[in-house]
């Protein structure tokens, strides 16, 4: 008994510590976070192509991360432009796929 309740502190631990060192964001940082995915919002939603049920926006220390799915290879590059081109990006991830299914 006493080993797993030491195991399951550890873990804890482990856990706790990792959330530290990879945290979300706090103060001002978070606003920033906030306001860079509006406005990453605002410009994609100008695109149908581009809106919120296909492309997921996310920011994390000024780095806007972009998920989800897309018709063509066009609107995906569209929406890497359009979110680099946002004051206070750092950085655009680009995880988003392309629909290989023809119409």
């Amino acid at each position: 008994m006493k080993t797993r309740l030491l195991l399951v502190l550890f873990v804890s631990s482990l856990v706790l510590s990792g959330c530290q060192t990879f945290g979300k964001c706090t103060g001002a940082a978070c606003a920033a976070d906030a306001a860079i995915t509006e406005n990453v919002t605002v410009r994609l939603g100008r695109y149908p192509a581009l809106a919120a049920d296909s492309v997921r926006i996310q920011t994390l220390h000024q780095v806007v991360y972009l998920t989800g799915m897309v018709d063509t290879d066009v609107e995906r590059l569209l929406a890497v432009s359009l979110a680099g081109d946002v004051d206070g990006v750092k950085r655009v991830v680009d995880s988003i796929s392309v629909n290989n299914v023809p119409r």
